[in-house]
């Protein structure tokens, strides 16, 4: 049977329809491998596995995409951390106390308790959002 095949149709022919018969047979799989020969039943395997590779290399060229786009994000972000750290070292203290007021204001409750100096200079909330009003002024001033 399986010789007769592979002259009549050829090796891929032959291979599919065995994958296919190895995956769905059931009880008598020299029977179900005959059907699946003479009827050729191993084509919607490959149209499975075309589907499959195609939905494959979709998902790994949107991977690609997202992780360009966070990198880019990410350079972004540095270029905008790199700014608003160089305005705040040219700023007077006077200036500087304004804006750490404006964002030690805007902190959640929780995070003012016992807020300290010393903690104001270590805590991420806080410079993270220090440096989002920092760069929202220099934004407006850019723009207005």
């Amino acid at each position: 049977m399986l010789k007769d095949a592979l002259k009549k149709h050829g090796f891929d022919y032959v291979i599919w329809n065995i994958k296919y018969a190895n995956k769905r047979a059931i009880g008598n799989y020299p029977a179900y491998l005959k059907k699946a020969l003479d009827a050729n039943y191993g084509k919607a395997l490959i149209e499975e596995a075309r589907v499959q590779e195609i939905i494959s290399a979709k998902r790994h060229v949107e991977e690609k995409e997202k992780v360009a786009k966070n990198n880019e994000e990410k350079v972004r972000e540095g270029k905008n951390i790199e700014i608003v750290d160089e305005y705040l070292k040219t700023i007077s203290d006077a200036e500087r106390m304004i804006l750490e007021r404006e964002a030690f204001d805007k902190l959640p409750s929780f995070l003012r308790r016992d807020f300290e100096k010393i903690r104001q200079e270590k805590s991420v909330s806080f410079i993270g959002l220090l440096r989002f009003i920092v760069l929202k002024k220099l934004s407006q001033v850019k723009n207005g």
